[in-house]
């Protein structure tokens, strides 16, 4: 993944703090994002059925920590409640 500014499109940037760069040419900063990929323990979970201590021995971490990390991404998915009160919150009735 080859950094380059976000704004200008340069590939000059340098170290300006521990995630932050800037660029040489426009002297904008900007955050570079890790190149991490996301965790599949959730799609493990839930599609595949595996449990907890099959994902730890994939992984090499213990099944703790696999219920953690599963917990951390069901989180940020929405809850179908709150979906449905988005979706049908402009709908009208007549009777």
């Amino acid at each position: 993944m080859k950094k380059v500014c976000v704004k200008c499109g340069s590939s000059k940037l340098y170290k300006h703090g521990k995630k932050r760069r800037k660029c040489s040419v426009c002297g904008k900063t900007c955050t570079i994002q890790s190149g991490r990929k996301k965790s599949k323990n959730m799609e493990m979970f839930l599609l595949d059925r595996s449990t907890n201590r099959r994902i730890s021995k994939k992984e090499k971490v213990s099944h703790i920590s696999i219920i953690k990390r599963v917990v951390k991404e069901l989180n940020t998915l929405p809850r179908p409640i709150e979906y449905l009160k988005k979706t049908y919150s402009n709908v009208v009735i007549y009777f």
